[in-house]
């Protein structure tokens, strides 16, 4: 697989990993994607990783079935980001307030 034939929004496998990145964004240089286990269709890990586009290209060892896409547990990723999920709000905004405690604290160890 070469550069041209990576695009957003399509799916590939490894094959050897048993896993699926979905590319969600890509610039010349750097790839960013979900990952998803093969067999079972779960999200693997946070959402969004980067690689560099090369490193990408070299793990890909094909694009994904339309089988296999449709197996993806894609809400899990969705629900993390549902802002109309009560539960998500208040897990973004409690790592809000964690961020600007960090940010207080960083601040007040410069002061001092």
């Amino acid at each position: 697989m070469n550069r041209q034939d990576i695009s957003v929004r399509k799916y590939y496998v490894n094959e050897r990993m048993r896993q699926v990145r979905e590319v969600t964004g890509m610039d010349h240089q750097t790839v960013s994607y979900n990952l998803f286990d093969l067999q079972t269709g779960s999200l693997c890990g946070s959402l969004n990783k980067y690689c560099q586009k090369n490193q990408f290209i070299r793990w890909v060892d094909r694009e994904a079935t339309s089988d296999e896409v449709q197996m993806l547990q894609h809400g899990e990723a969705e629900t993390l980001f549902d802002i109309s999920n009560p539960p998500a709000i208040e897990i973004l905004k409690a790592e809000i307030a964690m961020a600007g405690t960090r940010e207080e604290v960083s601040h007040t160890h410069i002061a001092s």
